[in-house]
């Protein structure tokens, strides 16, 4: 509750932190932070679309905060997903939006 007081009036984030929704990448536990000091963003994949640009065009010129830290992480189900081309309902845009990625990373590797 005194964290929830004491940022009743404001937010002053210092980083802006993408990360999966992977229940195992929470960024206020993994940096030790709590309520207000970090602006975090979670999607699987860490994938980059207009409505994350805009939240981090906030955070950053609204807001103020300095940094944006992409944090990802082993074992990505999103990634996994994407790589084995995996087809799952409503899921399946977002593995989607990876396979250009991993398509050039294999082709890059080859050569």
């Amino acid at each position: 509750m005194q964290q929830v007081n004491e940022t009743s009036k404001g937010q002053f984030p210092f980083p802006t932190i993408l990360s999966c929704i992977d229940s195992r990448t929470s960024a206020e536990l993994i940096f030790d932070q709590g309520l207000g000091d970090i602006f975090s963003i979670r999607i699987a994949g860490n994938i980059l679309n207009e409505d994350i640009l805009g939240c981090m065009e906030f955070a950053t010129k609204v807001v103020g905060a300095k940094i944006i830290v992409v944090l990802g992480h082993t074992k990505c189900g999103a990634i996994a997903g994407a790589c084995n081309q995996v087809e799952m309902g409503n899921l399946t845009t977002l593995p989607n939006k990876i396979q250009p990625a991993i398509y050039n990373e294999k082709n890059n590797c080859r050569k």
